[in-house]
């Protein structure tokens, strides 16, 4: 997979901006719906000050105070997907479910695509052997 650098929205920002709000940032692996906090999203912590890369496609959950975004990363960077307050996360909680299995989904059918196109260049493989034979 193609991989591009992440940067968290205040990397770079003045230390008074860091130290008096909490910030921080996760790649989304799975999401647990039944919670309504940032402890719903599992994956890895990315470090808020560093440039990080990550696969095109993924998801990133991050923080800045009571600000919660959800990005999907592409070629261009990240693309906002939803925005939620520290205390109203259910929605965004719901949106990063539905779009992790969306991703989930496409990789398999990916998979599914691949496995067939392998089973075809076998198959034409026997068939020029065939005609070679028949020549």
């Amino acid at each position: 997979m193609t991989k591009v650098v992440y940067e968290h929205e205040c990397k770079g920002s003045a230390r008074h901006h860091l130290t008096k709000y909490k910030h921080w940032a996760k790649l989304i692996t799975s999401v647990d719906t039944n919670k309504t906090n940032g402890y719903a999203f599992e994956g890895e912590f990315l470090d808020v000050n560093a440039e990080h890369k990550v696969d095109v496609g993924s998801l990133v959950v991050e923080a800045c105070g009571d600000t919660i975004t959800l990005f999907r990363i592409d070629e261009d960077g990240k693309a906002e997907l939803a925005v939620a307050q520290k205390n109203k996360m259910s929605a965004l909680i719901e949106r990063a479910a539905k779009e992790l299995e969306n991703t989930k989904t496409s990789e398999a059918r990916l998979q599914e695509l691949i496995a067939k196109k392998e089973q075809l260049l076998k198959e034409l493989e026997l068939i020029d052997e065939e005609i070679k034979k028949l020549s």
